[in-house]
């Protein structure tokens, strides 16, 4: 799997748009031959990430929904890429699955913030209230 992830960096980093979407597909049915839970997480987050920089942030957000352990971690990693890249309609798309656990919550205020700057001051005061 570390093959087809620098592999899909390199191809990212080289535009190539469609061989990237084919490693991509390679890099997921692969994830599914990992036994080991953390590199198998470690790689759908790196996968992910990609994804959102590729402009690929509906695909991003299908990938890191297949996480299943430490989510509160991994989620709001691949939502601070998807601020990175202005892709709003597919950040919102992780603020539920992040609203269960208070930490990726907070974090996740913090990309509101960045994203809407002129809310900013409604998600501080927000914060502010709860503490």
């Amino acid at each position: 799997m570390r093959a087809l992830r620098i592999i899909i960096w390199e191809q990212f980093k080289k535009g190539e748009k469609e061989a990237l979407l084919k490693t991509f597909d390679a890099a997921l049915q692969a994830k599914d031959k990992i036994d080991d839970e953390k590199k198998c997480v470690e790689s759908l987050r790196a996968i992910a990430q990609i994804q959102s920089l590729a402009g690929f942030g509906e695909q991003a957000v299908k990938t890191v929904e297949a996480i299943v352990t430490n989510r509160n971690q991994y989620l709001p990693k691949v939502a601070a890429f998807l601020v990175e890249t202005g892709d709003k309609q597919n950040f919102k798309k992780l603020l539920i699955p992040c609203a269960y656990y208070l930490d990726s919550a907070y974090e996740m205020c913090g990309y509101l913030a960045r994203l809407y700057p002129e809310k900013a001051k409604v998600v501080a005061k927000f914060l502010s209230e709860l503490n």
